[in-house]
């Protein structure tokens, strides 16, 4: 884990020299950096599992699994995304690679504003589970369609 740290570092100080920013702005940059991977190193560290979060609802199914909106039950006012995919059937459809590449662009694409950050995941006995968080837009629609 030390050496993505390595690698984000040395990609951040990168960017920042190909934009000629200020010593103080880089000094903050890296200091975002390392709040950044404090954080995500302690949520990693906790123990969390499925029972964590409450269904809202079910807001989308696919051919190996489903997404509902859940509520955390430590935070109740934080919404997430939960993806559910049953193994077997991804097996059968021989999705594992799609799968896995999902799994590695969104643990790896935490800044980029695009692509959903992956907050946590698990695999269960039959089940493969991704909990992300929720962004705006998406609780506006979920909003306008509970009104």
């Amino acid at each position: 884990m030390i050496f993505a740290f390595v690698r984000s570092r040395r990609t951040l100080e990168q960017q920042l020299e190909r934009l000629q920013c200020s010593p103080d702005e880089r000094a903050d940059a890296l200091k975002e950096l390392g709040q950044n991977e404090t954080a995500y190193h302690r949520i990693r560290r906790q123990k969390m599992s499925i029972d964590d979060y409450v269904l809202v609802k079910v807001i989308g199914r696919g051919a190996f699994g489903e997404v509902r909106l859940c509520r955390s039950k430590a935070d109740p006012e934080q919404l997430y995304a939960i993806k559910v995919l049953k193994k077997k059937e991804m097996r059968q459809k021989d999705q594992v690679a799609h799968v896995r590449a999902e799994r590695d662009l969104m643990r790896s694409a935490s800044t980029n504003r695009w692509v959903v950050t992956l907050f946590y995941r698990c695999v269960l006995l039959s089940l493969l589970v991704a909990v992300m968080p929720v962004d705006m837009s998406t609780r506006i629609r979920s909003t306008k369609q509970h009104l």
